[in-house]
């Protein structure tokens, strides 16, 4: 592995040192994807494709732009991360993706930047994941808390500039990825209380919003940054709340009401067309992926269609569309070709019996095909008018079954998806958190549901009484 990675760089580095006095301005992009998902990558900037670089045999790229401009970036290889790159920066990242975000590193110039972003964004979703318990706490205790989080980053950010050179423009995006995650908590606060009567939304100090008067709607620069669409995202939810009359959808997030003024909110106060084309694209695609409703599915797309100035958008909503108005209750599951753990084809529809919970896993993470496993064992020996069909919807069928069959789960209730592509948009499989519950007739009751929803056992006996 090293021995490769040093061949690589050898001429890599030779080239950037014999032509550094002429081409000062030039920039690389390169390095190494282990556990590759495909033979490519793709560069982009502020959200417009600028190529899509092959792999070589030993899983190794190089990018280099044809104009050097300074700014954030965005590498896609079945999941995308953003980085930074100014002129005579010559960047090697290396990412396994088994563990995409947690491994991705850089080297080379300009990699002290770009691993601080890293670092940054991983402290972020630490932060994320103890959040829970600070969202309930009375408003000084919680501003309190967040303060504490943001002087941190300060701290770490101030570490940095003293030790490494870093120009204006990259100090002034770190500083919008602090402000921006440190708006999206109090944006999030906001929501998490909003339908709590008991809330603690009437004790907010006058000066809580005083920071959406200076955001920057649209920053171009800024489209595809984690912190920045995160808030975006989570302010127009709150506007959107805001404005609807609690007597219609007020409390509902994936309504029609709320995702119809949310596009509306969007369309009229950001100007940046690409900005404003992904919020409403997110809005239509949630509402979409959620909704029990074709008629109001097909209201949102012509309404997302009069606004956005992107074709293919409106092309892959529609499709989106098609699909989901399929999984609305009352029609037929869609006969999905899946292999069985003796590598014999099988129809969906034949493998339904009776009452049947139709749930969906990866072996790219582990912790959760184990927890969603269980979770199918509890809720089965609970309901076994139920039967608990696991699709696994990765490639690899020896991997898939050797992981069957090393955890011990039920072969019978076990398969794999032969034609991915085609069931991921049939069965509108967006996470695989998603399940299905269908009838003995083979006629969809819930297309749109999780195991470890709170209200999946009030389903499952509700449809059982019917």
């Amino acid at each position: 592995m090293y021995s490769k990675l040093l061949i690589f760089l050898i001429p890599f580095v030779l080239f950037s040192c014999n032509t550094k006095e002429e081409t000062s301005n030039d920039s690389w992009i390169g390095g190494q994807i282990v556990n590759p998902k495909s033979d490519y990558v793709v560069i982009l900037k502020e959200g417009v494709l600028l190529d899509t670089v092959s792999l070589d045999h030993n899983n190794f790229f190089m990018y280099h732009p044809e104009n050097s401009e300074k700014g954030l970036y965005t590498i896609k290889h079945n999941e995308y991360q953003v980085f930074y790159l100014e002129p005579g920066d010559s960047l090697m990242l290396r990412v396994n993706t088994m563990d995409f975000d947690e491994s991705i590193s850089f080297t080379g110039t300009g990699a002290e930047k770009n691993n601080l972003l890293i670092d940054l964004f991983l402290r972020n979703e630490e932060d994320t994941e103890m959040m829970g318990d600070i969202y309930q706490l009375p408003p000084s205790q919680f501003l309190k808390k967040i303060d504490s989080l943001q002087r941190i980053r300060k701290k770490m950010v101030a570490g940095f500039t003293s030790e490494n050179k870093a120009s204006d423009d990259f100090k002034a995006i770190v500083e919008a990825n602090l402000a921006y995650d440190y708006y999206s908590k109090k944006e999030s606060y906001v929501a998490i209380h909003a339908e709590n009567p008991s809330s603690y939304l009437d004790s907010l100090p006058p000066n809580y919003f005083d920071y959406r008067k200076k955001i920057n709607l649209d920053n171009p620069s800024f489209r595809n940054y984690f912190s920045y669409t995160r808030f975006l995202n989570r302010y127009f939810d709150n506007l959107a709340h805001e404005k609807i009359d609690s007597a219609t959808d007020y409390y509902d997030w994936n309504s029609y009401a709320h995702n119809k003024e949310k596009i509306i909110l969007i369309d009229s106060l950001v100007k940046n067309d690409s900005i404003k084309n992904s919020l409403m694209r997110r809005a239509v695609r949630r509402y979409l992926l959620s909704t029990k409703d074709g008629v109001k599915s097909q209201e949102i797309v012509s309404l997302f269609a009069e606004i956005s100035t992107n074709k293919n958008d409106l092309e892959a909503l529609q499709a989106l569309a098609t699909y989901t108005v399929k999984l609305t209750p009352g029609n037929k599951i869609p006969d999905i070709q899946l292999v069985d753990t003796e590598n014999l084809n099988r129809n969906l529809q034949n493998l339904i019996k009776k009452n049947s919970v139709i749930y969906f896993w990866t072996y790219e993470s582990v912790n959760h095909y184990r927890d969603v496993h269980t979770k199918a064992a509890e809720l089965h020996n609970k309901y076994p008018e139920y039967d608990f069909i696991g699709i696994n919807t990765d490639r690899d069928y020896k991997k898939w079954k050797a992981i069957v069959l090393r955890n011990g789960f039920k072969t019978k209730d076990e398969y794999q998806i032969e034609n991915l592509e085609n069931a991921a948009n049939e069965l509108a499989i967006h996470t695989v958190n998603k399940a299905i519950i269908v009838g003995r007739d083979g006629k969809i009751l819930d297309g749109n549901t999780s195991l470890f929803s709170s209200s999946i056992e009030t389903l499952l006996v509700g449809y059982l009484n019917r």
